[in-house]
């Protein structure tokens, strides 16, 4: 009967106070969706290969290479390394590799052409290393077998619509012929496996990449995994790592190389090790900083909650002195507020739920992820929830609770105000504080990645990359061919033939060492090979010396003369010119280098300025460009935006006359640029929605505050307008502490923020400075959102007319 009695009492009242109610479930709601969500974002990027069975003994082969410049990751191992593998290390469980191709061309049999991702050429161990389900078929049989492949539901239904894919046959990259014999279930999207296509490794040979696959040096896609005994340990085969490189590695090689075993756990979190098998990884600093947010956000909901709730405990004293006299005992009446306040954070949990729900495709859109809907129906997430939302209904109401039961009866009966004493004041404006203190964080942070992104956006990466296309080469050869159509456009201003752009992940990461000294003195540079036009077509400047000619780049094709004494010519950036110890960029030109590359030795003939090979977080690397036209694998056409829709047509049609079989893709150079901050990006839209969020639950304990105080302050308000005070002066004499609260907050949120998002720019080789006009700018929007907040409850005091006002007391 009493819990039936109180039940009543709490809904009564929340129907009393509607207002009041509103605020604190639109607060605990926003605030407990955010938290929501982003536990649903870590525990997606925290499952990523946990499914699989064996995940504890999964290791992937890695190479630490040590240079003088320092120290160079890589997540690939040359091709010979797994059959070596085997044979040193018989203890281990198995042994896979694989051959990772990021884009390949698909030609079905009755002609169509598909651009697929992610294939792999996987040797038959991979299935007894990682779980792959099969629907029909037998994947390690079709990965014994050569031109066999498996294909996964998504692929297939692509390729093929309703009609059974095996039995299929498909061409790859128009060299070589597979059967698809197995039907395969989608990776999971938490997976770092990203297969939609395997193929037996045996299909895979010199031929189809163009170098030799049995080369120590070479280390183009390949990867290697091992899978431990559950009765080993790890630490015994790491131990034999050293004597491995010695017997396999050259002898310069063995000086500099280092294997390393990393976990499977560490795929997702690890970037340095991530090429080439996915690129997907994130750091784990980002779930700390995005966990952060989170708890913050529900911080202010909570402090806005306790600020309200203990408002309304004042404004309810008298109620709280009449239960008391009636019998009611201090654990009664605590029982009552923290009964509201569960209420009203279950409530609020409810509705959190399914906004969540609903909220979940726009953030994996945003984010550009497969958060999926599955882990609604997970225990631990309803656990999560449960847990949380008896946590903050605890947190809201213990403190709003404990001080509506210690009213003394006598002194709340006979005074005719609700003021309260100095500690609850000290502790709302303590609170509203921190709201802001975070709040202003928040602001601060979204103004700092905008900016950083408009300094990506707006830097001078030594080049130019406006109105060029970019355009993949099935094949080397035909080029002058396609250059002269191609420039009959007068639309099409340059063409040049290329390994990749300035910026882009298309370069050779390999070593150098000066004519005259021991390789061990090697250098590790970006490798881009490029054509007599690659100067004019992306404006490079010189600054010494001159550009490869037309000419030698002839030379560099003729067959008659041996691969590495054909003419070649180097042009090198600054950078390196600096780094061989080079104080001027003349002093370089003449000298001679020796590549990785064939071993190829070359004079060089020029020096350009720096230019960022890469994205913005990487300084500038050392950098060679050298006349090589066995490894131009793109086109880059420098047009006129004019006409654009004809000029992209006449250069498709040009390119699919010469290539009838290939998949026509081109790709504007500034977007393929802009790609790379991708993440940066989504930061940026988090960081607005967030502070959005926060703002706006601050605001509605803002109103709410500022709605009592000028009920308090009635009759004061009354008796100042009489004796003369303005309405700008009563908005002044109510908006003033608040204001004050604020620079509070700011002076205290400045320096966390300058620290929080100085760390952050340590990502960037080149970052944007903290702008002191930043944190003022911060300071003024959330003045600005303050005043009018509390403007309109100010001004309505204000203009009330004070017989009104006084008659009310």
């Amino acid at each position: 009967m009493m819990l039936k009695n109180n039940s009543r009492l709490i809904l009564r009242t929340l129907r009393k106070q509607s207002s009041f109610t509103l605020i604190h479930i639109t607060g605990l709601t926003l605030g407990l969706t955010c938290c929501l969500l982003i536990y649903l974002f870590i525990q997606h990027e925290r499952s990523f290969d946990t499914f699989y069975s064996k995940a504890d003994r999964i290791y992937k082969v890695c190479q630490i290479d040590h240079e003088s410049t320092g120290l160079n990751y890589s997540g690939g191992t040359p091709y010979p390394t797994a059959p070596a593998i085997r044979t040193d290390m018989p203890g281990l469980e198995q042994v896979a590799r694989i051959h990772h191709h990021s884009e390949s061309l698909i030609k079905l049999a009755n002609g169509q052409k598909f651009s697929v991702d992610d294939i792999i050429y996987a040797e038959p161990e991979l299935t007894k290393i990682f779980d792959l389900p099969v629907v029909n078929g037998d994947l390690q049989t079709t990965l014994t077998q050569p031109n066999q492949a498996a294909i996964t539901e998504t692929l297939a239904e692509r390729l093929f619509g309703a009609e059974n894919p095996v039995g299929q046959v498909i061409r790859i990259d128009n060299k070589i012929e597979v059967t698809i014999s197995s039907l395969m279930k989608d990776n999971p999207a938490n997976s770092s496996l990203l297969g939609q296509l395997y193929v037996s490794y045996e299909s895979f040979s010199e031929e189809f990449l163009g170098f030799p696959i049995d080369n120590w040096g070479l280390s183009v896609g390949g990867v290697t995994f091992i899978l431990i005994d559950e009765r080993e340990s790890i630490e015994t085969y790491e131990a034999q790592l050293p004597q491995f490189v010695e017997k396999y590695m050259s002898d310069d090689e063995a000086i500099t190389k280092e294997l390393y075993l990393q976990p499977l756990k560490d795929f997702h979190f690890e970037a340095a090790y991530s090429n080439p098998l996915t690129n997907r990884t994130i750091k784990p600093l980002y779930l700390w900083i995005f966990g952060s947010i989170g708890v913050f956000i529900l911080l202010i909901a909570i402090f806005n909650f306790v600020n309200l709730s203990t408002v309304q405990a004042l404004k309810r004293s008298k109620e709280s002195g009449v239960r008391k006299v009636l019998g009611a005992d201090k654990g009664q009446l605590v029982g009552q507020i923290l009964g509201e306040a569960l209420v009203l954070t279950s409530l609020s949990g409810v509705l959190a739920a399914v906004l969540s729900q609903i909220s979940l495709s726009f953030i994996n859109e945003l984010l550009d992820k497969k958060i999926s809907d599955t882990l609604f129906y997970e225990p631990t997430l309803w656990l999560f929830l449960l847990g949380t939302v008896l946590l903050v209904g605890l947190l809201s109401g213990i403190y709003p609770a404990l001080s509506f039961a210690n009213f003394q009866p006598m002194k709340v009966l006979k005074s005719r105000t609700t003021a309260g004493n100095r500690n609850t004041l000290w502790i709302r404006r303590t609170l509203v504080v921190t709201q802001f203190v975070i709040t202003i964080a928040l602001i601060i942070g979204t103004l700092i990645v905008s900016q950083q992104l408009q300094f990506l956006k707006n830097k001078d990466l030594g080049f130019s990359k406006e109105a060029i296309i970019n355009i993949a080469m099935p094949e080397r050869d035909h080029f002058d061919r396609l250059r002269t159509q191609w420039l009959q456009n007068p639309n099409v201003e340059k063409v040049s033939f290329n390994i990749g752009a300035p910026t882009s992940l298309n370069d050779i990461n390999t070593t150098f060492y000066q004519e005259g000294k021991q390789a061990s003195e090697s250098h590790r540079i970006a490798l881009k090979t490029v054509d007599h036009a690659y100067f004019d077509t992306y404006g490079l400047k010189l600054v010494a010396g001159r550009w490869v000619t037309e000419e030698e780049e002839r030379q560099a094709t003729n067959p008659s003369i041996d691969l590495k004494d054909r003419k070649y010519a180097y042009v090198v950036n600054e950078k390196l010119t600096k780094q061989l110890g080079f104080t001027h960029p003349e002093e370089i030109l003449g000298k001679k280098l020796v590549t990785a590359v064939a071993g190829i030795t070359a004079e060089v003939v020029g020096v350009v300025k720096d230019f960022n090979t890469s994205s913005l977080h990487e300084e500038i690397m050392p950098t060679l460009l050298m006349n090589f036209p066995y490894l131009y694998y793109e086109a880059g056409l420098k047009i006129k935006t004019e006409n654009l829709g004809e000029t992209l047509a006449h250069v498709e049609k040009v390119w699919s006359d010469q290539f009838p079989n290939a998949l026509f893709e081109h790709k504007f150079l500034d977007e393929s640029i802009a790609e790379m901050y991708e993440s940066e990006g989504q930061i940026f839209n988090l960081f607005q929605i967030f502070a959005g969020i926060a703002i706006l639950i601050a605001c509605l304990g803002l109103w709410g505050l500022i709605n009592f105080v000028t009920q308090q302050r009635t009759k004061e308000i009354g008796v100042r307008k009489i004796i003369g005070a303005s309405v700008s002066n009563i908005v002044f004499l109510l908006s003033k502490d608040f204001l004050l609260l604020i620079f509070i907050a700011a002076i205290i949120a400045t320096p966390i923020a300058w620290y929080g998002m100085n760390e952050w720019l340590q990502n960037f080789a080149y970052a944007t400075p903290l702008a002191w006009w930043v944190f003022v700018l911060a300071l003024t929007i959330t003045i600005l959102i303050t005043f009018l907040t509390i403007g309109f409850q100010s001004f309505k005091a204000a203009t009330r007319n004070p017989v009104t006002s006084l008659r009310t007391e």
